[in-house]
């Protein structure tokens, strides 16, 4: 690991004695280094974990322009709008957290692909289903069959919804349910893959309208054989 201090004088000595070589070399060993205000970025094949995006998800979309702008439409008209219009906000959110991480999105058929720079391989694939009764039939089968071998991460996101009121119980059966069904589909799939599998769940009851959006989400990471609960 290079310090910034450490980072300093050995930028410093380079530049007293013209060492291009060693420069190059030295900014390839860290991912991103600022020489008076400008910012040099070595090309980097990290890849982003399950645990990582959730957390910048959970931390961003309450920031979004779009999602505050539904949050108004409810506390001036008692609606978050159609399913159509929510989808929307969450497209175009994702299509910038997607820059922020170092990616761009397209949209194609999964819902949203994310590609690092101009390369033809998808590095993420991203499933948005608001039928949680139908999305492990669906989605999963998509997720899993589609590019197999050059993907480092897929997520399908959904949600709880339910037409009437629910308690927090019954809404946790229901994400329960969820757990449940896409486990059993994996294991009827017998599909291996590459990167992680993360299931991100909305709590989205009428119900619930004023959770705070650190507990609305919920995140779980698949393997072949179980899963467990991402914490961020």
């Amino acid at each position: 690991m290079v310090t910034s201090k450490r980072l300093f004088l050995e930028l410093f000595s380079i530049r007293l004695s013209g060492g291009t070589q060693r420069l190059l070399s030295l900014l390839a060993r860290i991912p991103e280094t600022r020489v008076n205000n400008i910012c040099l970025i070595s090309r980097c094949n990290c890849m982003t974990s399950a645990a990582e995006w959730f957390k910048r998800f959970i931390e961003e979309l309450p920031n979004d322009d779009g999602v505050r702008i539904q949050r108004e439409l409810f506390d001036e008209r008692g609606t978050w709008g159609t399913e159509t219009q929510w989808t929307h906000v969450m497209s175009v959110f994702l299509m910038k957290l997607a820059r922020k991480m170092g990616y761009f999105q397209e949209c194609t058929n999964i819902d949203f692909i994310w590609y690092k720079g101009d390369s033809i391989n998808p590095s993420i694939l991203i499933e948005h289903e608001h039928d949680y009764k139908t999305v492990a039939k669906s989605e999963v089968p998509k997720l899993l069959r589609r590019y197999k071998k050059k993907r480092e991460l897929i997520i399908l996101i959904t949600y709880t919804w339910t037409s009437k009121k629910a308690s927090a119980d019954e809404i946790k059966q229901i994400r329960d349910k969820i757990l449940e069904n896409i486990s059993t589909k994996i294991r009827e799939l017998k599909e291996t893959w590459t990167g992680e599998f993360l299931l991100i769940i909305g709590d989205s009851s009428p119900a619930e309208e004023d959770i705070d959006w650190s507990t609305y989400w919920h995140g779980y990471v698949f393997d072949q054989f179980k899963f467990h609960k991402v914490v961020v």
